[in-house]
């Protein structure tokens, strides 16, 4: 965006950033200015203040001192109120004179300017009010001190007549003292009223000087910044008009006036120079150019004629080495078939002769198997056997068990008739005393024996119970052993009979299967010699397609350059065309 403006503009605010910072700079000044003209007001206000206030608090405390001499008229001496404002007066009159004398101290630090600042009316000076004060201050406080001493001493209600009587010289001291006090403070208000007009007088006069300043260097500046940029831009006119005209094309108006002796016109002089040297420049690529574009149009029919050969040749190679591609494509199939067919050939003889060593031990195998299974039909024939027996002690076992539970049931109907006798026994025993005592113990172990042989016959009666379901459940167990084994018996026999014809088959399978290997391996050897035969033909067919395929490629090369020489002929023609047009624009 900068580079879009003009080089008068651009000047222009060159010009202007030094008069921002004069500005800038005048605005500084200013404000730093006033800030100092305010810090000096507020530091005259803070002194005045301070002292005004000193002055205030010793009138205040005076006030205070005189109204407790007042109330003390009224006071007997004996009560304890006229201590205290006695003590309180005291106090007032040492705060007042405390105050004032930091007041004339502030004072003295600026002695130089107080001296000067007189009381419009009465033209004394502030130091000497502090004077006055001091004298009537201390005759005030030498007559308060006295009619108090009088008060305290004496009693009689003449001296306290007398007393009251003073208070009206109390009274006048003490506006003597007030007045002075008062006067100070009038000349403190003026002088400082005073100090700020002069402060602000002096701070308007430098405003001006400084305003005034800034405007007369801004109207230098801007009267300089004009000419100069006037100067600079007639030489850039001039110059610029010269280049437009060269830009056009037109090269013979290119003379310019005399140009100043800075940058711009050594820039207009090396224009003016460039100019003459691009006119002869010009003037001989124009006859170069025209010398390029007769060797083009030469060296563009030469190329036609070469290129409509080299393509002629080309499409015979072509034709050529497709034939032989798809000669030896089909050579390849054709051997890669027999090697194919070859090799499942082999597979099938090899094939074969597992096929007869397995038919053969097939058979071998199901004459072992027949064997196994008529030992098996004989080994199911005993088990049959023992199992019938086996079923049968079971059964016997069983109605054993049946006996001895019977059995069971009367030793258990023994011991509960011999638990009621044990029973009737101890209460027989019971009733003869002490001559039936060793007959009850009797009765009781006869008791117990039955109980236990009670409970062992429940366990041998549960398990008898256990027994006889067991023994059910095996005998149910070798019935159902008993049908499997004839089942099995059954199946035994016609896997037999199975095996028997296997045999017979596997013999059978063998013989065919070795007839087929005999064949096998003749096909095998006749097909070796075709795929032999097969691949030195292809051999062949490669070859001369991949020597018809690589003249064709130079043929297609040669072709390729040729195309490229064409077209750099024709694209050197036509720029060669294109410079005439352009150098046709110059006007020389």
């Amino acid at each position: 965006m900068f580079r879009r403006i003009k080089t008068s503009w651009k000047l222009f605010f060159l010009l202007c950033i030094p008069l921002a910072a004069l500005c800038f700079f005048a605005y500084i000044a200013v404000h730093h200015l006033n800030k100092v003209s305010d810090d000096l007001v507020q530091v005259l206000y803070r002194q005045d203040y301070v002292t005004l206030d000193l002055i205030s608090k010793t009138q205040s405390e005076m006030y205070e001192a005189l109204v407790a001499e007042h109330t003390l008229l009224y006071t007997e001496s004996q009560n304890a109120r006229f201590d205290s404002l006695k003590t309180s007066i005291d106090l007032h009159v040492h705060n007042a004179q405390t105050y004032v004398e930091k007041a004339r101290t502030l004072a003295t630090q600026d002695e130089n300017v107080w001296k000067l600042a007189k009381h419009p009316q009465t033209q004394r000076t502030i130091f000497q009010n502090f004077d006055d004060f001091d004298s009537n201050f201390r005759t005030w406080a030498m007559v308060s001190s006295a009619m108090i001493d009088k008060l305290s001493h004496q009693q009689s209600v003449f001296a306290r007549q007398e007393a009251v009587g003073k208070i009206d010289e109390v009274d006048y001291t003490f506006q003597a003292a007030q007045g002075s006090i008062a006067e100070t403070k009038e000349i403190l208000d003026t002088i400082a009223g005073q100090a700020i007009q002069l402060q602000d007088t002096d701070r308007t006069q430098a405003l001006s000087t400084v305003w005034s300043t800034v405007a007369l260097v801004l109207v230098l500046v801007t009267v300089c910044a004009v000419l100069l940029v006037r100067s600079m831009r007639k030489s850039l006119r001039q110059t610029l008009a010269v280049t437009e005209r060269v830009a056009r094309g037109n090269l013979r108006e290119s003379e310019l006036p005399p140009m100043p002796a800075d940058e711009i016109g050594k820039l207009a002089v090396a224009a003016q120079g460039m100019v003459h040297h691009l006119r002869e420049l010009i003037e001989q690529v124009t006859h170069t150019a025209e010398q390029v574009a007769a060797s083009s149009q030469q060296m563009t029919a030469n190329a036609e004629a070469i290129q409509s050969s080299t393509t002629q040749i080309a499409d015979e190679l072509e034709q050529l080495a497709q034939g032989a591609e798809i000669q030896a494509q089909s050579t390849d199939q054709i051997s890669q078939a027999m090697e194919e067919m070859g090799h499942g050939i082999h597979r099938i003889a090899e094939t074969s002769v597992l096929v007869t060593q397995a038919a053969v031990e097939t058979a071998d195998e199901a004459d072992a198997g027949q064997e196994s299974i008529q030992q098996a039909v004989h080994q199911m024939h005993s088990i049959s056997d023992v199992t019938d027996r086996s079923a049968d002690k079971v059964r016997r076992l069983g109605q054993h068990s049946s006996a001895i539970g019977q059995f069971v049931g009367a030793i258990t109907a023994i011991s509960r008739q011999t638990n009621l006798l044990a029973l009737n026994a101890s209460i027989e025993a019971a009733r003869a005393g002490e001559h039936g005592r060793g007959f009850a113990v009797v009765a009781d172990e006869v008791r117990k024996l039955a109980v236990q042989s009670q409970e062992s016959a429940k366990q041998i009666e549960g398990l008898i119970v256990k027994m006889q379901k067991d023994t059910t459940e095996t005998v149910q167990a070798m019935d159902d052993v008993l049908r499997e084994v004839h089942s099995g018996i059954v199946a035994v026999d016609v896997a037999g009979d199975a095996f028997q014809r296997i045999m017979t088959k596997s013999h059978l399978v063998a013989d065919q299967i070795l007839e087929i290997r005999k064949s096998a391996e003749l096909m095998f050897a006749s097909s070796e010699q075709a795929a032999a035969s097969s691949q030195e033909t292809a051999h062949i067919a490669h070859l001369t397609a991949s020597r018809s395929q690589n003249c064709a490629d130079e043929v297609e090369l040669q072709l390729t350059s040729m195309d490229e020489l064409y077209k750099l002929s024709e694209g050197l023609n036509q720029l060669a065309q294109e410079v005439e047009v352009v150098l046709k624009r110059f006007e020389m």
